[in-house]
């Protein structure tokens, strides 16, 4: 990861906290940008600087890292955790982690915990 030292730092950091800590909230990138006190094309553009990846796919990323620990840990339905992660439907969720992981969500569950033998 590209991290420069550069006035927006402290600002992405405290940011990159505060998304962590409302990954299940909606973080709609209109959202975060007012969180910041940016508007959303500049907030983009310094992210993508700072962290070399969009702040849409940064927070789709982290959703996905926390959906995948939700479905081994048994927490939820996979429907329940769909939701918590702001996706609209299950069918949807499963489209996206099964392109991701290449496994759909239960057969994922399935094949970590047997692993965990």
């Amino acid at each position: 990861m590209h991290r420069p030292t550069n006035i927006y730092s402290s600002v992405i950091d405290d940011l990159i906290v505060w998304i962590e800590h409302n990954l299940s909230d909606d973080l709609s990138i209109k959202s975060v940008a007012s969180r910041a006190g940016y508007s959303r094309w500049y907030l983009q553009r310094i992210f993508k600087e700072y962290m070399d990846i969009s702040l849409a796919t940064y927070i789709r990323h982290r959703r996905l890292e926390m959906a995948k620990l939700d479905i081994v840990e048994n927490r939820y339905k996979i429907l329940d955790v769909a939701i918590k992660y702001g996706y609209s439907s299950q069918q949807e969720f499963t489209r996206v982690f099964k392109r991701i992981t290449g496994y759909p969500p239960a057969e994922y569950r399935r094949i970590i915990l047997e692993k965990n033998l």
